[in-house]
């Protein structure tokens, strides 16, 4: 039996990020997506639930995200490989290709071998993946927690007003991002504030913010303001 060989072509310097960042897990899930995609297995979102051990809504989100990394790398590939191929055979057909003044003429032997070829090769490599495999637009660096958070403010609000539209919830996320690392705010103590606002409980009357918050922005801008009020008023109800 002759030896197999598989492999699937995906772009490690995103799992090399994920690892550094401490996301092994996502990383792994990551790899398995692109083995999926390439064995051509359409997964539901349901089996990669109980792959990966998270949530659907965090499968959602890994999934939009792998999507858009492993197209945005095949896209790379395909294009740089077209203009390989193109630029190797400009090469062989051509007996004086135009060589940079700063290296030395290759005789007609050395202009056809293969390493020359290679050479010229990896310059169109290198240029095209600057282009094109790293674009100035990035995938947003908020967590999955500050997703979680914007989900439960949206959550909130959508029941108490039928007719907001669904927002920019990347958006929304970033702004909890900021809130963390501007802001010094604590993941938890932002989750708190919004079940302060939105739900009744007996230190903290919400009805004034709950149609003033229409947002996480409009929370990181009135976070200290609702954070004093809900110290003074528990204080009240203490003593």
């Amino acid at each position: 039996m002759g030896l197999a060989i598989h492999y699937f072509r995906a772009p490690t310097d995103y799992t090399d990020k994920l690892k550094r960042d401490g996301n092994r897990a996502k990383a792994r899930a990551f790899w398995e997506y692109c083995d999926d995609v390439n064995s051509e297995m359409n997964n539901s979102e349901r089996f990669y639930v109980q792959s990966w051990g998270v949530g659907k809504g965090t499968v959602g989100r890994w999934l939009k995200e792998f999507k858009h990394e492993y197209d945005r790398f095949i896209a790379a590939w395909e294009l740089t490989n077209s203009q390989e191929k193109k630029e190797a055979g400009q090469l062989r057909g051509t007996r004086e290709p135009k060589i940079p003044s700063t290296t030395t003429t290759p005789s007609d032997f050395e202009k056809n071998s293969g390493a020359y070829v290679g050479h010229e090769r990896g310059k169109v490599f290198n240029k095209n993946i600057n282009n094109i495999y790293c674009p100035k637009s990035k995938i947003p660096n908020f967590s999955d927690d500050d997703m979680d958070v914007s989900e439960l403010l949206y959550s909130k609000l959508i029941n108490i007003h039928a007719s907001i539209k669904k927002p920019n919830l990347s958006k929304w996320a970033d702004s909890i991002r900021l809130m963390r690392e501007r802001d010094g705010r604590d993941i938890l103590a932002i989750k708190n504030m919004i079940l302060m606002i939105f739900d009744k409980n007996q230190y903290f009357d919400g009805t004034f913010w709950r149609s003033n918050i229409m947002s996480t922005e409009k929370l990181r801008k009135q976070y200290d303001t609702i954070a004093i009020q809900i110290k003074s008023r528990q204080g009240r109800k203490a003593a």
